[in-house]
Parts: structure tokens; C-alpha cells; sequence
């Protein structure tokens, strides 16, 4: 009897040790590898006389090394400290051809209103269209920070009349045959075989005018000039290393600007809130490679989290983009933004 025992015992072993292997076969098979740029650390320093975990560090007390080099924390937290507050901000991206397609729809607008109404007591939500239509193209602030649901809620309700006069700007402006140049700022251009004096002496005349010109941190040959004027016109140009302007486009409403818009109004108005981003669009953000680069570097800096949800894409869209994306990447663009 304790033979049988014992040959029971050690199939069962076996059995749970091939049913183990296949699992970690499985496992292996199934691992996704991801590039991030954030890195998570946990750490627990005890007291060395008594054993007891220190609970009041600091960032500066603790020295984070990567292949030697020093890295900044960019964020940092004790255990079983509270939650902040939310101050969360959603971003709709209101082109009438991207995700104004579906933001347009009662159905969905309710939906989002009653997902936002289940946040816990003391998130507030703000919301920030993008309007691509306009002349000049702005971000219109549909509300500020608010709890209170009815209002997110009568926000969101504003949202298919403005896509709507959106789509009347457009056709007006299609139609305006006599005078092509008037509606032409806001969008996307790709501009080539300017020569360097022409775009220095724009550059002087716009600072004569008032405009306020910076010039962003880039690859040696690379020049990228983002311009304000005083009427709120923003925009951004990568220059070639030969003077020629590889890419041009209206920056109001760009990933960078947005973003540096919603962390300024956050740490003005809610200090003591975890500030967040959830941004709504088709995919189709585009932005110069070095403002996507500064982009990252205010969410991290500010501790901003930052979401993208992406909906459907038009099919003529998802036919092309595997042609163009090359060529706009040859000129320092990127097409997916978010």
C-alpha cells in the first residue's frame, strides 16, 4: 500500500512539474516588450538600531544610477500616502474628418458625462476643445475645474454645435475662390527651398512687430523657431541645416502648447491636485519631433499623467498614412502625436 502511495506521490510530482514547464512556456511566448521612459522603483530603508522603516525621506536623499550615470526622480511617494485629488482635464480634438466624427453624437457625449459623474468625491474635471476651424485656430476652455457633473455635463453638450460651425468655417472658406491666402493660417503647411536670409529677416521683422520668438533645443544643424504674436497667433518651424523650412504648422493648438496650457492652469488653480490629461482625437496629432520631445518633459516635470483615447480613423486616412508617415518623419514630423 505504501508502494502505491508513494508511485501515486511522485506522478503527481511529475504531473504538476510538466504542467508547470508548460506554463512557463506559455509565459515566454506571451511576454510584450515595451520601451517606456519612466521607471518605477519601490525602496524600503529601515533604521539601522532599531529596524523601523524611515518615513520621512526625500527625493534628495536618494541617488538613482543608470549604467553609472545619475538620474533625476521625477516623481516620488510614501506608502499609504493619501490620494490626491484629481484635477483632470479632457482634451477634444474637434476636426470634423478625426474624432468630431463620433464627439458630434448626443449618445457618446452622455457616455462620457456619466463616466466622468463616477470619480470620487474631490476629482474635478475640465474641458478643452480644440478648434482646427478658425482663422486663427484657439483652444476654447468649455469649463474650468469643476465637480460639479450638470456642468461638465452642459459643457460637453456645446460640443456638436461647435464642430458644426466648424464644418461652416470650412465650406465658406472652400468657396472663398477670390481670395485663397485668408484662411490659410492654422494649417498644416510643408515648405521647401526657402533660403536662411529670407527666414532671418521674417524672424526680425515679427520680433519688431511685438512677436516673442524662442528657439527650442534641436540636433546640431537643425533650427526649430516657434513664434507668438500679440493677436495669439503661435507657430512653429524646423529649419534644415542648409536654411531650407522643412515643416511649418500653426502651434495654438499643437501637443506642446496644449499641454504647457493645461499644466499652467492646474498649478495655478489646483496646487494640491494630481493634474491629468486625457486627450481625444483619431491618432492624427502631428508635431515637430523636438516640441514632442519638450511635450514629455513638462508632463514629467509637472508629474502630469497623460492619456491618449483614440477613436476610429477614417478609411482613406488609414490607406495613406502607411505611405506619408515616412516623408513627414524625413522632414522632423511626426503624425501621431498622442
Amino acid at each position: 500500500m505504501n508502494r502505491i502511495r508513494l508511485a501515486l506521490l511522485i506522478g503527481l510530482i511529475a504531473l504538476l512539474s510538466n504542467s508547470t514547464s508548460l506554463r512557463a512556456q506559455e509565459r515566454v511566448a506571451d511576454t510584450v516588450r515595451i520601451n517606456t521612459r519612466v521607471v518605477f522603483l519601490d525602496a524600503l530603508v529601515r533604521d539601522r538600531r532599531t529596524g523601523l522603516p524611515v518615513t520621512d525621506l526625500r527625493p534628495e536623499n536618494f541617488e538613482v544610477l543608470d549604467d553609472g550615470q545619475p538620474r533625476s526622480v521625477s516623481y516620488f511617494t510614501r506608502e499609504g500616502q493619501s490620494r490626491k485629488p484629481l484635477a483632470l482635464v479632457l482634451v477634444l480634438d474637434l476636426r470634423s474628418d478625426g474624432s468630431g466624427r463620433f464627439l458630434r453624437r448626443t449618445e457618446i457625449l452622455e457616455a462620457i458625462a456619466a463616466e466622468l459623474a463616477r470619480l470620487p468625491s474631490g476629482d474635478e474635471v475640465g474641458v478643452l476643445a480644440l478648434d482646427w476651424t478658425s482663422s486663427t485656430p484657439y483652444r476654447n476652455w468649455l469649463t474650468g475645474f469643476t465637480s460639479d457633473g450638470a456642468q461638465v455635463k452642459a459643457a460637453l453638450s456645446r460640443v456638436p454645435e461647435l464642430i458644426q460651425n466648424g464644418e461652416r468655417r470650412e465650406s465658406a472658406s472652400s468657396n472663398r475662390n477670390s481670395r485663397p491666402n485668408d484662411d490659410t493660417q492654422g494649417r498644416m503647411s510643408i515648405s521647401v527651398g526657402s533660403n536662411s536670409s529670407n527666414q532671418s529677416g521674417e524672424q526680425a521683422a515679427q520680433a519688431a512687430n511685438g512677436a516673442h520668438v524662442t528657439t527650442l533645443p534641436s540636433k546640431k544643424g537643425v533650427r526649430v523657431i516657434r513664434r507668438e504674436t500679440p493677436n495669439g497667433t503661435v507657430t512653429i518651424e524646423r529649419i534644415s541645416h542648409n536654411g531650407r523650412a522643412q515643416v511649418g504648422m500653426d502651434d495654438q493648438v499643437g501637443l506642446t502648447m496644449t499641454i504647457s496650457d493645461v499644466i499652467r492652469r492646474a498649478s495655478s488653480e489646483r496646487p494640491n491636485s494630481q493634474p491629468a490629461i486625457v486627450w481625444i482625437s483619431d491618432g492624427i496629432v502631428p508635431v515637430i519631433l523636438e516640441e514632442r520631445v519638450e511635450a514629455e518633459a513638462l508632463l514629467l516635470r509637472s508629474n502630469t499623467m497623460f492619456s491618449s483615447l483614440t477613436t476610429d480613423m477614417k478609411t482613406m486616412l488609414k490607406i495613406l498614412l502607411p505611405f506619408a508617415r515616412p516623408a513627414f518623419n524625413c522632414t522632423g514630423l511626426s503624425l501621431y502625436g498622442t
